[in-house]
């Protein structure tokens, strides 16, 4: 299993790099497109590793495109609230604005992680136990791939930039 985990992941990662390199030369990685096909990219290899029947992927695909969509609303909501903050600290409101605004944030953290949760267990109809626990080992590889790719690259970047000094 380790090594079947392995080898859908490192192809990725390597896709992912060539996909994301010309990218990640301008100074954010926030491009779209490339958040998009990385995306894609990690679904094709999910339901490969999965090993999900037509009718299986197309049920998961969906469920988790919704899943995403609400959660990158989510994200949202959570980081307007944290800009709301920051100006708040740097204008030195009153302790009660404060916690208002700290209040809406743990809320809306508390709302995302139930939500994960909602969502996991709605996966219970569609995938075995056995295809649930592959699932979240390969989120964590993935993600852990994902930023170690991101974390050389910058490492790389900045190793140029001094010697170009």
């Amino acid at each position: 299993m380790k090594r079947r985990l392995w080898k859908s992941i490192s192809p990725v990662a390597v896709l992912v790099l060539v996909i994301i390199a010309p990218v990640l030369s301008q100074p954010r990685f926030d491009n779209p497109d490339v958040r998009k096909r990385i995306e894609e990219i990690r679904r094709f290899k999910l339901i490969d590793y999965l090993d999900l029947e037509e009718e299986q992927a197309v049920r998961f695909v969906t469920r988790e495109k919704d899943f995403s969509k609400e959660e990158k609303r989510r994200e949202e909501k959570r980081n307007k609230v944290i800009m709301q903050l920051k100006k708040a600290v740097e204008e030195g409101v009153s302790e009660d604005e404060l916690r208002s605004l700290i209040d809406q944030y743990v809320a809306l953290g508390r709302e995302m992680a139930e939500a994960r949760l909602a969502y996991f267990r709605s996966l219970g109809d569609l995938l075995t136990v056995e295809q649930q626990a592959k699932y979240l080992l390969f989120e964590r590889k993935f993600k852990d791939e994902i930023r170690n790719i991101i974390r050389n690259w910058q490492m790389e970047r900045r190793k140029r930039q001094k010697m170009n000094r």
